[in-house]
């Protein structure tokens, strides 16, 4: 017997067990009874049975048949894999200029080790030139364990540091977790951290590989929250990297020069335990900018300061999807019918690969309170990073109105987003938008299709 230190099992097992008695096929099909008895459950739980038989049969199919990217045979599958390129492959010679200029500031902001003065939670800011809206830079590392500077931007980002500040992140909901991400990131590893494509761009650069030491090899990410996962980030993603990596090495500096008593200038300022700060560090770009300054590069045309918080500039900024002229003429020109259709959209839990790495999809639906309709509705599918639930709730139910040849007399959502999207129609036709609370019908199709 082999010493692996673990007791053998007759000393801890069942003293009448035989290993060699062990029926698989028997196991199985228990298991396979239970995972009947749980959906049998689930289907019991959310009155399903009630609702499609009143509305539409979907079959006996496991999944519905209309939904695209789900039903495919193995040619289609073979599609799917390859509607996800390699990362990093063929990269221009603009492109591994970029990515080389990212590796040598992560190779100097891995030199000055900033987790030394900070904690992930001590962020510093910039402000976006283009939309006025602040990026968000933490520094991993003080704890030892993971070593990585984060840009958090976007709505996503106010809203994970509000969260964060408050202590209601979605911790133990790691699904919830990703989708409340927009990051961009370079994290220090050990060779065996890193996936071929990370080595693959080392090589394409290239750029000289570390000889020894821990936590030298550089991979990027990006976090999105449609992504589903982390991906390889592309040029696009580079430059807040780039900027954010450049003023890190110049807000070290500003800490590690100032005085003891004066460090208060620079550092980040807690509102106390589940408050929000009032302020943050924040580097501004002064008006002698330049395309050097822009990019960080100038980091003399970046003043620092501590700015005082608007915690919902952000959401003022973002605005509802805004339907192209013609499209909203086409479906005002539609005939309308005396019906109220309801229109919602849900995200499902799968990504599928697309040329952007994968996507969590958006899926909206328009379907007819009129329960004599018997075709059921093919629903928007949405698998791309730009698209916004207000743009899928749009194409859902424009959709759904061409395939018909009409429009409804109502179009009843449950959102102040999707409301706001679909406001010009009134100006246009005779179709009115109605804000309901709940949904009379669409609620456990969407709540079953989330599923996917």
């Amino acid at each position: 017997a082999v010493d692996d230190g673990f007791m053998p099992y007759e000393e801890w097992g069942v003293g009448e067990y035989d290993p060699d008695l062990f029926d698989i096929d028997a196991v199985n099909q228990q298991l396979s009874e239970l995972k009947a008895d749980e959906y049998d459950d689930m289907a019991e739980d959310a009155n399903l049975d009630d609702f499609t038989d009143q509305l539409w049969d979907f079959g006996d199919e496991d999944r519905p048949s209309f939904l695209p990217r789900f039903d495919v045979d193995d040619d289609e599958e073979d599609d799917e894999e390859a509607a996800c390129p390699e990362p990093y492959l063929n990269l221009s010679e603009a492109e591994r200029r970029q990515f080389r200029e990212a590796m040598e500031q992560a190779k100097m902001v891995r030199e000055l080790q900033p987790w030394k003065e900070l904690w992930d939670q001590d962020v510093f800011c910039i402000k976006d030139p283009d939309t006025g809206l602040l990026d968000f830079v933490s520094i991993l590392g003080r704890g030892g364990e993971v070593f990585a500077l984060h840009v958090h931007h976007g709505v996503e980002g106010y809203n994970l540091w509000q969260r964060t500040m408050l202590g209601t992140m979605p911790m133990d909901d790691p699904d919830l977790y990703l989708q409340s991400l927009r990051v961009t990131e370079v994290e220090f590893v050990n060779k065996g951290q890193m996936e071929p494509e990370d080595l693959s761009l080392y090589k394409q650069i290239p750029f000289i590989t570390p000889s020894r030491g821990r936590q030298l090899w550089m991979k990027f990410r990006r976090y999105h929250p449609r992504a589903g996962a982390p991906w390889f980030p592309n040029t696009e993603d580079m430059p807040r990297l780039i900027r954010a990596m450049r003023l890190c090495t110049k807000y070290i500096e500003l800490l590690r020069a100032a005085s003891k008593a004066g460090r208060f200038k620079y550092e980040h300022q807690d509102g106390g335990e589940g408050q929000l700060a009032t302020s943050l560090p924040c580097f501004t770009l002064t008006e002698r900018a330049t395309k050097r300054a822009l990019s960080g590069e100038d980091l003399s045309a970046w003043d620092f300061s501590h700015v005082s918080m608007n915690w919902q500039e952000a959401d003022e900024l973002a605005v509802a999807f805004e339907p192209l002229e013609f499209e909203l003429q086409q479906f005002a020109n539609l005939a309308q019918v005396d019906e109220a259709w309801e229109l919602g959209a849900v995200y499902l839990r799968q990504p599928v690969g697309t040329p952007e790495g994968p996507v969590l999809p958006i899926l909206a639906v328009a379907a007819s309170l009129d329960v004599s309709i018997d075709t059921p509705p093919v629903p928007y599918l949405g698998s791309t990073l730009a698209m916004t639930p207000g743009e899928a709730v749009w194409r859902g139910l424009a959709q759904s109105a061409l395939a018909r040849g009409c429009r409804p007399a109502e179009v009843h959502v449950t959102t102040s987003l999707a409301q706001a999207t679909l406001k010009p129609l009134e100006a246009l036709s005779a179709t009115r938008i109605v804000r309901q609370p709940n949904f009379q019908q669409l609620h456990e199709l969407l709540n079953m299709m989330s599923q996917f």
